[in-house]
């Protein structure tokens, strides 16, 4: 399955196509070094990109389908960046985690939730993966290892999504809150200009100062 144009209705997404592939090339998720070495004819950062579903065997062993790795972009033929559209598709990863939606806020035992643009660039979706450090969300940290997020920011704690009706879940304890805080899903092309980004309220653990 690869992708195959624009699909005109509705626009603004691809149409994808079934094709009988040459023996001898690399399946999704296989290594590759060019194009040429795929079925799908598309390797992306060493790895042959194609189509996957969540839950059935498209992957090799060791690797997960997550949801909206590549991203397609559709110029809508201005010259202005801010206008574009995206849509994000899923594909093969190295397995850092269920990649389980958590809409809750909540993972399993050993994961956390992150979040992740979602498929057309336009808010967030949430989803679980390995926590990396120790530490919940508020926690002070020195350094990305330390938070089960694995980012720290550069106000000195980690960073986390919570649930306001149930904070002590990923928030650290003590003089933590879990507040709705603006996030930037696409800065829309310019970086030095907020006023045109798309964002969303996202509630994340904040220290209280």
């Amino acid at each position: 399955c690869v992708p195959a144009g624009e699909d005109p209705a509705p626009p603004n997404r691809p149409v994808f196509a079934c094709v009988r592939p040459p023996d001898g090339l690399g399946r999704t998720g296989e290594p590759c070094a060019q194009d040429a070495d795929c079925v799908t004819d598309q390797c992306i950062e060493g790895v042959c990109w194609g189509l996957c579903r969540r839950g059935q065997d498209d992957c090799l062993v060791g690797q997960v389908c997550y949801d909206n790795v590549v991203t397609l972009t559709f110029d809508q033929g201005t010259p202005a960046p801010g206008d574009d559209a995206f849509f994000s598709a899923p594909a093969c990863l190295p397995d850092v985690g269920s990649g389980d939606p958590c809409p809750n806020k909540r993972c399993g035992p050993g994961e956390t939730c992150l979040l992740f643009n979602n498929s057309t660039w336009t808010g967030f979706d949430f989803s679980c993966r390995e926590q990396i450090g120790p530490r919940l969300g508020g926690a002070a940290c020195n350094f990305d290892a330390d938070c089960q997020s694995g980012l720290c920011l550069t106000d000195g704690f980690c960073f986390s999504v919570c649930d306001p009706q149930n904070p002590g879940i990923q928030c650290a304890p003590g003089a933590i809150v879990c507040q709705a805080v603006s996030l930037t899903v696409w800065d829309a092309g310019t970086p030095d200009d907020d006023r045109d980004d798309r964002t969303e309220e996202v509630p994340v653990c904040l220290p209280q100062r």
